[in-house]
């Protein structure tokens, strides 16, 4: 039944994944099941830069996937007890069964993690360390400290983190909206350091190597916040993926120093940067 993205979204003993689900779409709606008993939400993703539907895919135990469905999943979100001693220990056995998918997303979710390290609770530093050996995210749904509202950039808390996270992904099936396409591959050929009307073509990309190449900071055009920067810039993965060894360090400087004029950055900081091009 599906051909869908799919986002596991884990319940760890007591807790319910749909609470997550709702959480994000804001409501829960109508559950589709398949023949194997796999539970799916449709969530239809809409925002400034594309369209996209994925499933959400419930778990509280784990099941016997076949290769379709493997080749499908490409989130996880794992919703753990963090008032129990032991709720990361439980989490931790999931680590196997979600080692086998191809995960461009992994968030650690709890209602709350304690400040205390001696609390029997689970404390933020002992998540945050879970999720540093594993390469998750934590995401306290309550947390107790919350963002500075004088902070001129603001952390993202809970689920509204969790649904960033989500938007800032790739999705295999994602359609571009009118006019973002082109300027993706405007966005492309700028880093690559290639003429806007030219054709992408990743030789020439070798060829330029030993140049020093500042990108325009016309990559800010139509850019109007720091999380519609980084969606455009994770929309570019698919694109990095296909440089290899010094290409793709270059590529990924290049990246790097596109971000930075795109917020103004002073050129001083990153001077330099490029230094291996120009020993090249």
């Amino acid at each position: 039944m599906n051909n869908l993205p799919i986002c596991l979204v884990i319940g760890v003993e007591s807790k319910n994944p749909e609470d997550v689900i709702k959480g994000i779409m804001g409501h829960l709606p109508s559950v589709k099941e398949d023949e194997k008993g796999f539970s799916f939400y449709q969530w239809d993703i809409s925002n400034k830069y594309y369209d996209a539907s994925i499933h959400f895919c419930q778990m509280t135990s784990k099941m016997v996937v076949d290769e379709d469905f493997s080749e499908n999943v490409n989130a996880s979100i794992i919703f753990f007890n963090s008032l129990e001693e032991n709720g990361l220990k439980k989490a931790e056995e999931w680590i196997p069964f979600l080692n086998e998918f191809d995960l461009g997303v992994k968030i650690l979710v709890c209602d709350q993690c304690s400040t205390d390290e001696n609390s029997k609770h689970t404390s933020k530093i002992s998540a945050q360390q879970w999720c540093i050996r594993h390469g998750f995210e934590l995401v306290e749904l309550d947390p107790l400290e919350k963002s500075d509202p004088d902070d001129d950039f603001p952390e993202t808390l809970g689920t509204d983190r969790i649904i960033q996270a989500l938007h800032a992904h790739s999705w295999p099936n994602l359609e571009l909206k009118s006019g973002e396409k082109s300027r993706m591959d405007h966005l492309s050929r700028l880093l690559l350091g290639e003429d806007p009307e030219q054709k992408l073509d990743h030789s020439s990309f070798e060829e330029k190597s030993g140049t020093n190449l500042i990108v325009d900071r016309q990559i800010s055009e139509g850019i109007d916040s720091f999380e519609e920067l980084f969606q455009a810039m994770s929309l570019m993965k698919s694109q990095a993926s296909t440089l290899q060894g010094a290409d793709r360090k270059a590529y990924a400087e290049k990246m790097t120093m596109a971000f930075w004029q795109a917020i103004e950055g002073s050129p001083e900081e990153i001077e330099g940067l490029d230094s291996s091009e120009d020993e090249g």
